[in-house]
């Protein structure tokens, strides 16, 4: 049976709501690095087949943890009243956090001839489409995908909270069900191939988000989770790791699949995203109950890179669009190293300019409290009463 504390006590998970994830920090740091690079890549041809798959494995663990963490969170202030100001704060948190730097990035463009080429192809350009979040193109399409899922997870976390209140033991089985329509999800989805690349809206990426949110709201109960966790985790998060590698990042040819009796339209809309979930969802969970990738992606390098994300995501491009471009006149190494030396310097400058004083306007129940990196052995968590008034 269903244990009524949600979150008893463990050495292997964060088990409040209301706790910030260090480590996640760090796993958001590490799906930043794979967007610059694979984007990067394109600009070193010997390397663009192999690295530019990247960018989009990054994108995926951004997808999960932003559904990950929002509905944690949600599920512990939208049991506490105010419910209307804590929803209302809540979209303020999420305004606030994208908005400005997305529209400073904009007026770069218009700006900027040379950035907006880069980021666009030579596509045409329409500040109304992207100011609104209509049809943003270029590195923009997965702002627009995320706040539409924003808009989704107050009504999870509402059902979630109703459904326990009324019986305990639907809080995780609501969790499972949740799992169980993401692998679905993509069937929905990318049987249609008449999304194009980089669609900006929902639905061909639906099942990143609710495996996302699934996962954290099985999260709250240890009573699912057995003995060997950790062990477990670790093995999940090597299998995500390999099926990337091996499966998604390796540069399978056209010649390859066919050889192999696959067609390639079935590969990519068949295997690829549903995989890509599979494997990005091992390796969320793997470092959520391993206490040494925990400890791996709690360092402060790779939380670096998680803090400023946003803006080195938002960013990256403005350097590459000028340097990227002189790979062969300044050397590759060169244009190399200062692309990522400018990136990270503008990233800094608007994280700590625009990014962290707006997020200190809209501080309230939902933020969570800073603990430390790590849980030391033995120490006990007191357990969290989520639908209960605090």
């Amino acid at each position: 049976s269903i244990q009524e504390n949600i979150a008893a006590p463990t050495t292997y998970l964060d088990n409040s709501a209301s706790i910030r994830f260090p480590y996640l920090d760090g796993l958001r740091g590490l799906a930043v690095i794979l967007v610059v690079v694979g984007h990067y890549s394109l600009y070193i041809p010997e390397v663009a087949k192999t690295l530019t798959p990247l960018a989009k494995t990054g994108v995926w663990i951004f997808f999960l943890l932003s559904s990950f963490l929002l509905t944690r969170q949600l599920t512990l202030v939208l049991s506490r009243p105010p419910r209307v100001e804590n929803i209302l704060r809540y979209f303020a948190r999420r305004i606030l956090r994208i908005l400005p730097l997305y529209y400073l990035t904009l007026a770069l463009l218009l700006a900027l001839p040379t950035f907006a080429r880069q980021m666009f192809g030579g596509r045409s350009f329409s500040l109304l489409d992207h100011a609104l979040l209509i049809y943003p193109q270029g590195n923009f399409w997965a702002i627009s995908v995320e706040f539409e899922y924003y808009a989704v997870m107050p009504l999870l976390a509402l059902v979630y909270l109703n459904l326990r209140s009324f019986n305990r033991s639907f809080g995780p089985l609501f969790g499972l069900s949740v799992v169980f329509l993401a692998i679905h999800a993509y069937r929905l989805s990318w049987v249609e191939t008449s999304f194009p690349l980089n669609y900006p809206h929902i639905p061909p990426y639906a099942h990143f988000f609710l495996l996302g949110s699934g996962i954290a709201i099985i999260s709250l109960y240890q009573s699912f989770f057995p003995r060997r966790t950790a062990l477990i985790a670790n093995v999940l998060f090597s299998l995500g790791v390999l099926i990337e590698l091996f499966v998604f990042i390796y540069p399978y040819s056209n010649k390859d699949l066919n050889a192999g009796g696959l067609v390639t339209s079935w590969w990519l809309f068949g295997t690829q995203h549903p995989g890509q979930m599979i494997a990005c969802g091992a390796i969320l969970v793997g470092v959520l109950f391993s206490r040494s990738l925990q400890a791996a992606f709690s360092g402060r390098i790779i939380r670096f890179f998680g803090k400023i994300s946003f803006s080195l995501y938002c960013l990256h491009l403005l350097p590459a669009a000028y340097l990227g471009a002189l790979t062969e006149e300044i050397t590759p190494l060169g244009a190399t190293c200062a692309f990522f030396g400018l990136s990270i310097m503008l990233s800094v400058l608007t994280f700590y300019a625009i990014e962290r004083p707006l997020m200190n306007l809209v501080r309230g129940p939902e933020q969570p409290s800073k603990t430390p990196q790590s849980v030391p052995q033995g120490c006990v968590a007191q357990p969290l009463k989520l639908g209960a008034s605090t």
